[in-house]
């Protein structure tokens, strides 16, 4: 999969499980970190032991449950 194809899918995961605007707040969050160390952000937030799917629906109701919190 090249880079191209990798970006596109990645931006579709988050807008289905987040919407168009947490998405983009999302990517704003990421890079807006100085300096930003993906290595270090993965080991503390994402599950190395869960599938794509399983880790999209967590994302998901994680959203629901804190829909007030997000949405601030």
């Amino acid at each position: 999969m090249n880079d191209t194809i990798l970006m596109q899918n990645g931006m579709k995961c988050l807008r289905d499980n987040l919407g168009v605007i947490e998405a983009e707040r999302f990517v704003f969050n990421i890079k807006s970190e100085k300096p930003f160390n993906y290595t270090e952000w993965r080991r503390e937030n994402l599950y190395e032991d869960i599938s794509l799917e399983d880790l999209a629906k967590k994302a998901a109701a994680y959203c629901e449950d804190h829909k007030s919190e997000l949405i601030s």
